[in-house]
């Protein structure tokens, strides 16, 4: 029983890393990116007010 779990949190652990590796992260990282830019682009036009750092 010990084994079996220890071999299943592994699998689960290295699936993670395979994902997070792969192409599956970089789609979505760039997914959100050509979202954020226009986005950003968009509220600086429509609310320029400046804010002071």
């Amino acid at each position: 029983m010990r084994k079996a779990l220890h071999r299943a949190r592994t699998g689960v652990r290295k699936a993670g890393v395979d994902y997070f590796r792969g192409e599956g992260s970089d789609r979505l990282a760039l997914a959100l990116l050509l979202l954020a830019v226009p986005a950003i682009a968009c509220g600086t036009i429509a609310t320029p007010d400046w804010c002071a750092p």
